[in-house]
């Protein structure tokens, strides 16, 4: 499941790490992993659902991910 996750206070240091930097002000669209729901219930961090735009280009490359690979002959 992916969220939009922000800074809960504008201008605090949220460290990613899984991309070894700081979330950006304007958060970042990620997968939802128990170190943000930890981040979510210390209240550093605020969880939304993602832009519909955001959700379906997510739900498409996934697909694309997962569609078997047919080989030519």
């Amino acid at each position: 499941m992916k969220k939009l996750i922000k800074p809960a206070v504008p201008g605090a240091s949220v460290p990613d790490v899984e991309r070894g930097r700081d979330l950006p002000a304007e958060g970042l669209v990620l997968d939802w992993t128990p170190h943000w729901a930890l981040m979510e219930r210390r209240g550093d961090i605020v969880a939304e659902d993602p832009p519909v735009e955001v959700a379906d280009a997510t739900t498409e490359a996934a697909a694309d991910e997962a569609a078997p690979v047919r080989a030519r002959r």
